[in-house]
């Protein structure tokens, strides 16, 4: 009787708890990705792992150290996302990105290119017409200039962070100069800082290269598009030049449709896939946090009811 009335005792007395519901509320995925799963030793707990009558009973701490981690959460199935969250997931990147000067100038950018675009193919398809044909090829070509002149502003932009993981990636994948493990680390530190998405416990390192082997891929058709759109000029079906560029030489149309499919396919492939990769990461995040702290407030009303 009297070892009961000192559990409750030391557990009404304890002025942690309410401070281990505070954290278990706020727990980050910072959190959940270093595994932190330990707690200072409260009186209640210590008490009873001093007695001889309640070791039968796990304590907080060891119950806290066999939570699940997320690295055992991801192999577990996810619930697929609704259309309704899935607006809701971007309508949050949006607000999240329009928090900062690169989102807004990013929201604009993609605002711009979008309009434009849009503008570009129903003016190829005939379905918004001008006076004459010169004037339909020259804003066809107006257009197409603007165009390629974002793309290549964003590609010179992002060259470096396209390019450096790569060589990193190859180098890790054919044991280039990977003297010790410091360097190993090094590369793969490098590799996450321009390709976040990535996750070497479960993405394996030749994905990550055909990845970046695509998007590098990009990076070369934008460049053959923007040599062809600047170095050639463009006529209308009158052979009479619409946009005089460098040269007055007649732009060879089938081949640089060839690389702005190239380089549309590539943008989509590895757009989606880098995409559905943070989304998932994002749910595990999610899926980790709401479990942990259901396993902390269980453990919090299993440490008062011992």
């Amino acid at each position: 009787m009297n070892v009961v009335e000192n559990n409750k005792s030391d557990v009404h007395n304890d002025k942690n708890i309410n401070t281990i519901i505070n954290i278990a509320e706020r727990l980050s995925p910072q959190a959940h990705n270093q595994e932190i799963y330990s707690l200072p030793t409260t009186p209640a707990s210590a008490h009873r792992r001093n007695h001889p009558h309640s070791s039968s009973r796990p304590s907080l701490n060891s119950k806290i150290s066999s939570a699940k981690s997320p690295s055992i959460l991801r192999d577990e199935q996810l619930p697929p996302m609704t259309p309704e969250e899935i607006t809701a997931s971007l309508k949050e990147d949006v607000i999240e990105a329009l928090k900062s000067p690169i989102g807004v100038a990013v929201v604009i950018i993609s605002v711009i290119v979008v309009v434009v675009g849009a503008a570009l193919i129903l003016m190829e398809l005939n379905v918004v017409t001008m006076r004459s044909e010169t004037q339909h090829a020259f804003w066809i070509e107006i257009l197409s200039q603007v165009l390629n002149a974002i793309f290549t502003l964003l590609t010179l932009v992002t060259f470096h962070s396209r390019l450096i993981p790569l060589k990193q990636a190859l180098q890790l994948q054919y044991n280039i100069d990977n003297d010790n493990d410091e360097i190993r680390t090094e590369r793969l530190r490098i590799i996450k800082k321009y390709a976040g998405w990535y996750d070497p416990e479960k993405d394996s390192m030749r994905l990550l290269i055909w990845v970046l082997g695509l998007i590098n891929l990009n990076t070369v058709a934008q460049a053959v598009i923007t040599c062809f759109l600047w170095g050639f000029a463009a006529y209308d079906g009158y052979d009479r030049i619409v946009f005089r560029t460098i040269s007055s030489m007649r732009r060879p149309n089938s081949v640089l449709y060839c690389f702005v499919a190239v380089a549309i396919s590539t943008s989509i492939i590895t757009g989606l896939l880098i995409l559905s990769k943070k989304k998932y990461q994002q749910q595990i995040m999610k899926l980790s946090a709401k479990k942990s702290q259901r396993q902390w407030m269980e453990l919090l009303k299993y440490e008062q009811i011992d």
